[in-house]
């Protein structure tokens, strides 16, 4: 029976989507009673949860186990600075250490685990009083190619190096990582193929009388372009709405939905309404329940990616691009834009050298670009939860 953990679960601002898609997705393969569980930080006081198609296990951490989640990072952080943030640190290791202690209790030894949120240190102080189950899949979400001389790549640097341990001294543990890229970059640090995994935050294939498309060449008013997701400064939002603004064009307008986790959304208004510009920009601060998503999809011509070179992870907007079949207009240099190019579902600038002439130019011509969705058909969810279970147990 495969087990889920996701500590973030029940955090809005965590992963809870992406496990519920693995955990839908690998239970369509059992036959009456759910047969797949997550287990999640308890944050709020809950009972065991029988949903449609798993079953979700909140596991409580005496002390800090209900300040497990982003908000209490950003409180700490904007009250106490870097002291609040090293005093998230220390709850985070303390909650993660003590939410694996009970998982490993709980789990049988012959049982699939796999970590969606994968904390190698604080696993390996929780694995030296329990047992990991025998075939163990370990899902980074960021792999870096090389690492600094910081705390934070430090730590980043250790944590890798456990991993490697525990692959060396595992038959049955594996490493999944989130694209391409990154599996790369394990490979040229001397991780083994046979250890390696392909995650992916994935997309469902939508029938197409579920996708709502618009007439490229009809006139239907403004091209509205869409950045969703949680606001966060690796993803430019400052810098992307100021540039559509200076675009000063009447024929564009600019959403940002999804809420800030360390934008100044407040101040980011103002400067809105100082600069008096033709092109319409809003921003809506708020979390979007699943159920919610396919409205503010049909709703846009275009999605908009602007991470900076920081960001090494899969990206969930674009995900979702694929999913409700929405061009691309890509500012990122990762590996999402390797994925645009494949694709051909968008194009790809610098959101540094374009001219606001050049940008008016490819927003408008990019609702008539033909994409290919079969080129990436290898992260549909259901691939991404099949390959997670794919390894047979070697004894």
């Amino acid at each position: 029976m495969p087990n889920i953990i996701c500590a973030s679960y029940f955090d809005p601002l965590g992963h809870p989507l992406f496990a519920e898609k693995i955990a839908s997705n690998l239970s369509s393969n059992y036959e009456g009673a759910p047969n797949v569980t997550v287990y999640g930080v308890d944050i709020n006081g809950l009972k065991d949860l029988c949903e449609k198609k798993f079953t979700v296990v909140p596991i409580n951490v005496a002390l800090f186990g209900r300040f497990y989640k982003l908000t209490t990072r950003n409180l700490l952080q904007d009250k106490f600075g870097i002291l609040g943030r090293f005093g998230f640190f220390c709850i985070r290791f303390w909650v993660c250490s003590v939410f694996y202690f009970k998982v490993y209790r709980r789990v049988s030894s012959e049982e699939r685990l796999i970590d969606l949120e994968y904390e190698p240190i604080q696993s390996f102080f929780a694995a030296i009083f329990s047992d990991i189950p025998h075939q163990h899949v370990m899902v980074l979400h960021s792999f870096q190619e090389k690492y600094g001389k910081d705390l934070k790549s430090l730590y980043k640097l250790f944590s890798r190096s456990l991993v490697k341990f525990q692959l060396k001294n595992s038959k049955n543990s594996y490493l999944a990582l989130m694209h391409e890229r990154a599996i790369a970059h394990a490979r040229s640090q001397g991780f083994d193929d046979e250890h390696l995994l392909l995650a992916g935050w994935g997309f469902d294939l939508k029938p197409a009388n579920l996708i709502s498309k618009k007439d490229p060449l009809a006139n239907y008013g403004p091209l509205k372009v869409l950045s969703f997701g949680v606001l966060r400064h690796d993803k430019r939002i400052e810098k992307l709405v100021r540039l559509f603004l200076s675009l000063d064009d009447k024929r564009i307008e600019l959403n940002v939905v999804g809420k800030s986790f360390n934008v100044d959304v407040v101040s980011l208004n103002k400067e809105i309404l100082k600069f008096g510009s033709k092109t319409r920009v809003t921003i809506e601060d708020k979390y979007i329940e699943e159920d919610d998503i396919a409205t503010v999809f049909d709703d846009c011509d275009m999605i908009v990616i602007s991470h900076d070179s920081s960001f090494d992870s899969a990206s969930g907007p674009l995900a979702l691009a694929f999913e409700f079949e929405k061009p691309v207009l890509c500012f990122s240099s990762n590996f999402v834009a390797e994925l645009v190019y494949k694709s051909n579902f968008g194009l790809v600038a610098d959101m540094d050298s374009i001219t606001n002439k050049d940008l008016i130019e490819r927003i408008i011509h990019l609702p008539t670009i033909q994409h290919d969705l079969s080129k990436v058909k290898h992260y549909h969810w259901h691939a991404i939860a099949k390959r997670l279970t794919s390894k047979p147990l070697r004894f």
